[in-house]
């Protein structure tokens, strides 16, 4: 019988201690997330890592949607995914636009090697209506046209990266 009474004691305390734990909304960490997505939006992250930024917020919109509901412990899963989420954009993005802006010196620093190899052309013949024309040939040391590797030079899309 003792051992029984000691046994529900313990159990109320175990709800007690549950419902005061969760008894208010999990701010601090909603705050962090909310943060956590500033960083991620100032690193770029709305445009190279959409997707990731993307769950961030619509997690941060689900916690508070929780917090109405009261359910503060899904609020706080929420709320900690949100973090996780922001943090790993901003990796993302910080990741992506330093490949970036990599891969955009690599293409200048070829352009520019490219262009100090090049010299004016010398118009060799005339256009059918008279008039001059120039000519580019490959094997032609003043040829206008570049030899490889100058004619590998990628093209990349660049939107706003810096």
């Amino acid at each position: 019988m003792r051992f029984s009474t000691g046994l529900a004691r313990g159990a109320w305390l175990v709800v007690v201690l549950v419902a005061i734990s969760c008894a208010e909304p999990p701010h601090k960490e909603m705050d962090q997330a909310q943060g956590a997505i500033d960083a991620a939006r100032a690193a770029g992250a709305e445009q190279y890592a959409a997707a990731e930024f993307t769950a961030a917020t619509k997690a941060l919109t689900q916690s508070n949607e929780a917090v109405t509901a009261r359910d503060y412990r899904l609020a706080l899963n929420y709320a900690l995914e949100s973090r996780e989420q922001a943090q790993n954009a901003a990796r993302t993005a910080a990741d992506t636009r330093a490949k970036l802006r990599g891969d955009v010196e690599r293409s200048i620093a070829e352009v520019i090697s490219c262009s100090a190899m090049e010299t004016p052309p010398v118009p060799t013949g005339l256009s059918p209506s008279g008039r001059r024309r120039a000519r580019f040939n490959h094997d032609s040391p003043n040829s206008r046209v570049p030899r490889m590797p100058c004619g590998r030079v990628s093209m990349i899309r660049i939107n706003s990266a810096e």
